[in-house]
């Protein structure tokens, strides 16, 4: 049963684009801190602070980074043979 007084489909998520929109202006603006982190971390001056700060940035980046989707790209031989055949008359037209 739809929801009739909910968004349309398809129809933006403004709350969540304008949250995405402020982690985006977060992350980027630990970028710099982010980088000194993993130079110290190399260092192991404070690696217990620096892995925190990194773990952090790693987590507001799954707000950020799309999340990886699987698909199926099975293909029989039919439809194999069928590429075949269009890679070699475009080859032709050459």
């Amino acid at each position: 049963m739809p929801n009739k007084p909910g968004r349309p489909p398809g129809a933006k998520n403004k709350i969540g684009q304008d949250l995405k929109a402020i982690i985006e202006d977060l992350a980027k603006g630990m970028e710099p801190i982010v980088r000194e982190k993993l130079d110290r971390m190399a260092t192991k001056r404070d690696p217990d602070i620096d892995i925190a700060y990194i773990k952090t940035f790693i987590e507001l980046s799954k707000f950020i980074i799309p999340k990886p989707v699987e698909i199926d790209a099975t293909i029989d031989s039919s439809d194999f043979q069928s590429l075949v055949t269009i890679c070699q008359q475009w080859d032709d037209q050459k």
